[in-house]
């Protein structure tokens, strides 16, 4: 049996590429419910999260909160011994995004173009 105009090959390829576009999209999601979730004084911390790609590597995204100015990111978030519990605002921007669900929504497209 023989498929006309099937490019296997191309499969993983096009799966790949949806994925990681959807995985920088989760990513930008997180920076953005993160601030908004943020509580700010100053503005410092809430400035401070991003999202980088790390060593150049498709699809290796991550969202760092804190820098010189706000050091005290990981005691917002986590709390200390005097504000036990803290204030979290990454891992709910996280669990939010992650319940969006892009990543499936982007290769279930992928596929469905594929198959059309």
């Amino acid at each position: 049996m023989r498929l006309e105009g099937f490019e296997g090959n191309n499969v993983f390829v096009e799966i790949e590429s949806a994925a990681f576009e959807a995985g920088e999209l989760m990513a930008d999601d997180i920076v953005e419910i993160a601030k908004l979730k943020c509580p700010a004084k100053t503005g410092a911390l809430r400035n401070s999260i991003r999202k980088t790609m790390i060593n150049e590597r498709p699809g290796n995204f991550r969202v760092y909160a804190g820098n010189r100015n706000a050091y005290y990111a990981r005691f917002v978030e986590y709390g200390t011994a005097r504000k036990p519990g803290g204030s979290p605002f990454l891992r709910p921007a996280f669990q939010t995004a992650a319940n969006i669900n892009k990543i499936e929504t982007a290769i279930q497209r992928a596929l469905g173009e594929m198959a059309a």
